[in-house]
């Protein structure tokens, strides 16, 4: 097999042009028709002895070549890529594939070629770690985020309604003095200040106790039932029929033990102040990152073509779209909810993949340069781990990841991996440090050597 042809398109792919001779095409179609007679029972004939002759019955000769022409593409692919100096980036398609008369076969493959990459400075890199704090302001504010989780509403029999208060109300609808059939209701809960289904309650209930009664107009629906008095005006006569406050329970110990399951309120406070300092410390450590590799790509050059970021763009869309429907959501519905037609959503996310695309592309060229793999062990030890923290099985979580989330594990294990080495490799001070002396640094071989 030959690359005749190797023609770039705007859109950054590049089209591969190969021609296999007839004497390749032909020991191509001989392949098919032994492996056709390993496969089949012809009477009177072992199986792989039949003649050739009985087998084009079963398979035509036009048949046989373009299974042939299907077996040759991988290879034909593979030499186009070697003899063009091409590394894919995404898997090449296969665009067309004939076979001439003189027997010769011609396959066209379309690959998307992987961006190169030019790398600046990437060790050394001088970055700050976020400082680690949680305040007891913090811990508190946390723990009364969890007490308001056991509130309760308890009646209120000394005062009038306020904000925040839920009242038990029956209204009815009435229009020339009598109550509209259809429009009324009694026991409707109402959230004082937060009503979205009847807000005028919200500004009439406050100051008044049980029993008393407001007026509200109204008018009766359009489309109401009785002509006699659709349309017309009328007013909401309100009872408040009971009224109830929220309470939020205080922490004490028998709250901490009966709640959270732990000794006293104290130790839920020690818990809970453990669990924000973890969470400072991966934040912390996020920010970290995220600085350090900004820095490594203001001395990187890269450029992805433009359809690989919509190919990125459109895979993020149908993830979505499969994330929403098994949510019994649509697309629709989620980008009303930010305001958002879908062209600016796409647009915005072509952005956010550029530059994620971006940032992957030199990540792995770091990591190729250093010679970073991803282990065996490592990813298995991934998946036991993602098994523990799920209550599963690793076996199941392996079937669940299959085929695309296995390839996605390894790469976010990879790219933690380059990101730690960046870390490792870094100058990092501590947030104000940077007014201290600074320590004596060594030379450059002493620095190679430590790294």
């Amino acid at each position: 097999m030959q690359l005749v042809n190797q023609e770039p398109a705007d859109d950054g792919t590049v089209r591969l042009v190969v021609k296999a001779e007839p004497a390749e095409v032909e020991r191509a179609v001989d392949e098919v028709y032994r492996d056709v007679a390993r496969r089949v029972s012809v009477p009177g004939f072992r199986k792989g002895k039949a003649p050739r002759a009985l087998l084009e019955q079963r398979v035509s000769p036009d048949e046989a070549r373009r299974m042939a022409l299907d077996d040759l593409a991988p290879a034909a692919v593979v030499e186009a890529l070697r003899a063009a100096d091409v590394e894919p980036f995404t898997a090449p398609e296969l665009e067309k594939k004939e076979v001439a008369d003189d027997g010769s076969a011609t396959l066209v493959a379309s690959v998307t070629p992987r961006p190169k990459v030019e790398l600046g400075e990437y060790r050394g890199l001088a970055v700050v770690r976020p400082a680690i704090e949680v305040t007891d302001e913090q811990v508190e504010a946390q723990l009364d985020r969890a007490r308001e989780r056991y509130a309760r509403y308890e009646p209120v029999q000394d005062r009038p309604a306020q904000a925040g208060d839920l009242a038990l109300v029956d209204y009815d609808l009435e229009a020339d003095g009598q109550v509209v059939e259809g429009q009324s209701t009694h026991g409707y809960p109402s959230q004082i200040g937060n009503d979205s289904l009847f807000p005028e309650l919200s500004e009439k209930l406050p100051g008044m106790k049980p029993g008393e009664q407001i007026r509200i107009p109204a008018a009766v629906p359009e489309d109401h039932a009785d002509p006699a008095v659709a349309g017309k005006q009328g007013e909401y006569v309100v009872t408040l029929r009971e009224l109830k406050q929220r309470v939020v329970p205080e922490l004490t110990d028998e709250m901490a033990r009966e709640a959270h399951n732990v000794s006293s309120a104290q130790e839920l406070r020690d818990v809970t102040r453990g669990l924000l300092e973890r969470l400072a410390r991966e934040e912390a450590e996020d920010r970290l990152h995220s600085d350090l590799l900004d820095k490594v790509m203001e001395g990187a050059r890269v450029s992805v073509p433009a359809a690989i970021v919509r190919a990125e763009a459109q895979a993020r869309l149908e993830r979505l779209e499969e994330d929403l429907r098994a949510r019994g959501r649509s697309l629709e519905d989620y980008l009303d909810e930010r305001h958002m037609d879908a062209e600016r959503w796409r647009r915005n996310e072509e952005m956010q993949a550029r530059m994620d695309l971006e940032r992957m592309l030199v990540l792995e060229e770091v990591g190729r340069r250093e010679g970073i793999e991803v282990s065996q062990e490592e990813l298995t030890d991934e998946i036991v781990g993602i098994a523990r923290r799920t209550a599963s099985s690793a076996d199941r979580v392996r079937k669940a990841l299959q085929p695309r989330g296995m390839d996605r594990l390894a790469d976010r294990l990879h790219h933690n991996k380059v990101l730690q080495f960046l870390v490792d490799h870094a100058d990092i001070t501590g947030e104000g440090e940077a007014a201290a002396e600074p320590a004596a640094q060594p030379d450059s071989e002493a620095r190679e050597e430590q790294s």
